[in-house]
């Protein structure tokens, strides 16, 4: 998996006060990388229960809209991939705390061998990113994780050309 424009919105996150922080992610599968492209929030604490909920539970016509848009911006190409979450006091914990957030975002429909968790913490003072999917037994699997060496602007431009070049050698024009 390649991080490629998400680590400054992470990084923004991991210095948060809030306690439990947690958000969509979106990007798209070239050969056997995984490139993780944005990072949302949940949306409006204001859209959820006064009841306390699952930081992986978010509201479905969030996920939707912002599949929508980037639809309408790379076609075919980006799409909804998975959830991020950090832990209440943003440091790295112990893999089976990692693994039942797995199980969990699996229960709740959001997380299966096709998706991905990622949890970016802080390691002894270092940035860390993990990231899980589910293998064919329903396991948690950790995935390798690199950030890319792209900007976020980058990476659109790059988006962008290849939509580009692709309208322009469809039929219709």
């Amino acid at each position: 998996m390649l991080l490629q424009a998400v680590t400054h919105t992470l990084h923004q996150q991991l210095l948060s006060p809030t306690r439990i922080r947690g958000g969509l992610l979106f990007g798209y599968q070239e050969q056997h990388t995984l490139h993780v492209l944005l990072a949302s929030t949940a949306g409006a604490p204001t859209w959820y229960p006064d009841t306390p909920r699952d930081v992986l539970q978010i509201d479905p016509r969030f996920t939707v809209g912002w599949s929508e848009a980037l639809a309408t911006l790379w076609p075919g190409r980006v799409d909804w991939i998975g959830n991020w979450i950090i832990h209440p006091d943003s440091q790295s914990a112990a893999a089976k705390h990692d693994h039942r957030l797995v199980r969990q975002g699996h229960t709740l429909g959001v997380l299966d061998d096709r998706s991905i968790l990622l949890i970016p913490s802080w390691n002894e003072g270092v940035l860390e990113f993990r990231s899980y999917t589910l293998d064919q037994e329903g396991q948690a699997e950790e995935l390798p994780c690199r950030v890319g060496p792209r900007s976020p602007l980058e990476v659109m431009q790059t988006l962008s050309t290849a939509r580009d070049a692709r309208m322009e050698s469809s039929p219709e024009h």
